[in-house]
């Protein structure tokens, strides 16, 4: 009877699964690949960089990254992914920590980027300290629908401002440089990493309860009376 009875739980968790109503999850990680042209190099870095050049690179980002914001307008991915990449040929740089910003008002929508943590050749010794990718929309505001957190790329049509800043400071004098470009395109290309499932995770637990009742299995989290001994 007992065995019919955790057959039935079973059968019904299983069912649930797979009708939808307690739906597994997979988080992605999302790599976005984009390029820029690059329309103004600061002081001391027009040995590596020059206004035409074309540089790419990528970042990654977890789809199942929280919104840390409150209101309902902004959203706030703080650690959300990482590996921020850019080059241009000759040189190649890279952000470990990767922040998405994301601002749907009445007047402006913007869709933020910015990597820290950058490693990479000094130039000068000028050191990139920030990459930062930034779109806005601030004529009609309807790039973004919301301010959740996009699992493609936005429409780069949409926005009227599409920068893109590698954001240089020299050791020992503080002095600040960088180069700009203008973002031209942005894809997506997607790596599907399975995490296990809660609903899972609580069936096979579950599972192993109720075969360890069904056929009087000791269960090591079931007190055990002395009395009974």
């Amino acid at each position: 009877m007992k065995f019919v009875k955790l057959k039935k739980l079973v059968f019904g968790s299983v069912c649930l699964i797979a009708t939808g109503v307690v739906a597994p999850v997979f988080a992605e990680t999302i790599k976005f690949n984009y390029s820029a042209t690059i329309n103004q190099v600061g002081p001391n870095l027009s040995s590596v960089f020059s206004v035409g050049q074309v540089i790419t690179g990528s970042y990654q980002f977890e789809s199942t990254s929280r919104d840390s914001a409150a209101a309902p307008t902004t959203g706030l991915y703080f650690n959300s992914g990482s590996a921020f990449s850019v080059s241009n040929g000759t040189a190649s740089f890279l952000g470990s920590t990767l922040d998405i910003d994301i601002s749907n008002l009445p007047t402006v929508d913007i869709y933020r980027v910015a990597g820290s943590s950058v490693t990479g050749p000094l130039i000068l010794g000028y050191s990139v300290n920030a990459i930062v990718l930034s779109l806005a929309d601030n004529i009609s505001a309807t790039a973004l629908a919301n301010d959740l957190l996009p699992l493609f790329p936005p429409n780069l049509a949409g926005f009227n401002v599409a920068s893109f800043t590698l954001a240089f400071t020299q050791a020992g004098t503080g002095a600040v440089s960088s180069v700009q470009a203008t973002v031209t395109t942005l894809s997506r290309a997607v790596t599907a990493v399975p995490s296990p499932s809660t609903a899972l995770l609580l069936l096979i637990g579950l599972s192993v309860f109720g075969f360890s009742r069904a056929f009087k299995i000791p269960f090591s989290l079931r007190p055990v009376s002395i009395a009974s001994r």
